[in-house]
């Protein structure tokens, strides 16, 4: 199997591969710098989520995250598609069968594969519930 070439990801007018300068949480938008282009900084670009009505799960992509854009055939409007992991910013995930959410001094790791669910945090963790709380396990341990 022949490794792919730098030259496979190349840029063209609509899909855009640049660096996060600017967020902006209230309008869930953000400006994206081109480097092939001079350094040409965006407008206010939408950021796409997995979903946007009833169960939605949105994330900001961070300043300086690489990202992937799909711009318009004129670059004027256009949004993020997603982040790009690369050598300075690698997966926190190492396995196939783990979905992980890494912040600052803490981890939140679901295992498909075992059923593991794994959570550090430096701060509290509260549980709210309308109705029933239930804990049920073969053994236990509270520290």
């Amino acid at each position: 199997m022949s490794k792919r070439s730098d030259s496979e990801y190349g840029q063209n007018p609509t899909a855009r591969r640049g660096i996060v300068v600017d967020r902006d949480p209230k309008t869930m938008r953000v400006k994206v710098q081109f480097e092939d282009e001079d350094e040409l900084v965006t407008q206010w670009i939408d950021v796409l989520a997995k979903t946007s009505t009833g169960v939605s799960a949105f994330q900001m992509p961070g300043e300086k995250d690489e990202v992937w854009c799909a711009m318009d055939a004129k670059g004027e409007s256009g949004c993020v598609i997603g982040s790009r992991y690369n050598a300075k910013d690698a997966p926190s995930g190492n396995a196939n069968d783990q979905i992980v959410l890494t912040f600052a001094g803490g981890y939140v790791r679901l295992e498909t594969g075992s059923g593991n669910v794994a959570v550090k945090t430096p701060g509290s963790v509260n549980i709210e519930a309308a109705g029933e709380f239930t804990v049920k396990a073969a053994k236990g341990h509270l520290a």
